[in-house]
């Protein structure tokens, strides 16, 4: 099969463009590991400091936030293997993650 010039700059163009979509749903997207809710629900306590990759700009940088038990009513419940994709629009609102569906988190940095 011959690929042509022009072919190859279409796929070229749409190799670019999925690439810049894998990099916008990786954007402003906190990392957790599933220990840390896991450290949280066994602790018995209410709040602890967690740490956490923060996803922005398609880097990987270390963060520490604040995790929190709540009771209010979760407005999603998110899934993941071993880190749990936390998008920042959830910053500061209930959620509830599928491994420990019956707990409520709110992340705060």
């Amino acid at each position: 099969m011959k690929v042509t010039k022009a072919t190859l700059k279409k796929i070229i163009k749409e190799e670019i463009k999925k690439t810049f979509e894998d990099l916008k749903r990786a954007r402003n997207t906190t990392l957790l590991d599933l220990y840390e809710f896991s450290n949280l629900v066994q602790s018995g306590e209410r709040e602890a400091r967690v740490t956490g990759m923060d996803m922005s700009s398609g880097t990987k940088t270390p963060i520490t936030m604040t995790l929190s038990l709540v009771d209010e009513e979760p407005v999603t419940t998110l899934t993941g293997g071993t880190r749990v994709p936390v998008p920042d629009d959830l910053l500061g609102r209930p959620f509830n993650v599928a491994q420990f569906a019956e707990y409520i988190f709110v992340l705060r940095q």
